[in-house]
This record gives structure tokens, C-alpha cells and sequence, in this order.
């Protein structure tokens, strides 16, 4: 038997094993399957509720980091603009009208 080691085949026994683990614990559960049926549904709301609060607690922590984000490249758009602004402002103190004709060797 030189069968090598398959992780497709490994993960369908995981998953036949936690199917049977969980339809095992189902059938042995000490209460009756009314209540268990009860008790699946309002974990699941639960569930639902709190997937919807993580999103929307995500979306408002993604809008502040745009918005922070924004805020910071705007500074850094205003702080290039107030460079390029100096550096013209000391390039228009040089008096280059007779530069054309400049030679360079």
C-alpha cells in the first residue's frame, strides 16, 4: 500500500467525523430535541447579531481610518504645496533674464 498522504481525503474524513461527532452529541444531548432545536435557533440569532454588530463596528473602524487617512494626505498635499511654494519663491530671486545666452563649457 504506497498510498500518499492526501489532504482532499484527509479533510472529507474531518469533515464526516465532525458531522458524526456533531449528530452524535445531538442524539445523546440530555434534554429533549424541542429544546435542543430551541436552543440551536437562538444561538443562531445570537450568532446573527453579533456578525452583524462585528460588521458594522468594522465599517465605522474602516470610515475613521479613511477618514484619518485622508486627513493625513491632505497635510501632506498642503506641506509639498508649501515646499514647492518656498523653493519657487527662492528660484524668482535669481535674476535669469541673461542666462539664455550663457555659454556653458
Amino acid at each position: 500500500m504506497d498510498k500518499k498522504f492526501n489532504s482532499a481525503d484527509f479533510g472529507l474524513g474531518l469533515l464526516i467525523g465532525l458531522a458524526m461527532g456533531v449528530i452524535g452529541g445531538i442524539i445523546l444531548a440530555p434534554q429533549s430535541g424541542g429544546k435542543t432545536r430551541e436552543d440551536l435557533v437562538t444561538r443562531a440569532a445570537d450568532l446573527r447579531v453579533s456578525s452583524h454588530e462585528l460588521i458594522e463596528h468594522a465599517r465605522h473602524n474602516i470610515e475613521q481610518a479613511s477618514t484619518k487617512v485622508e486627513g493625513v494626505l491632505g497635510l501632506q498635499d498642503k506641506n509639498i504645496r508649501k515646499r514647492l511654494d518656498a523653493i519657487k519663491s527662492e528660484l524668482d530671486k535669481f535674476d535669469l533674464k541673461g542666462v539664455e545666452n550663457l555659454e556653458i563649457t
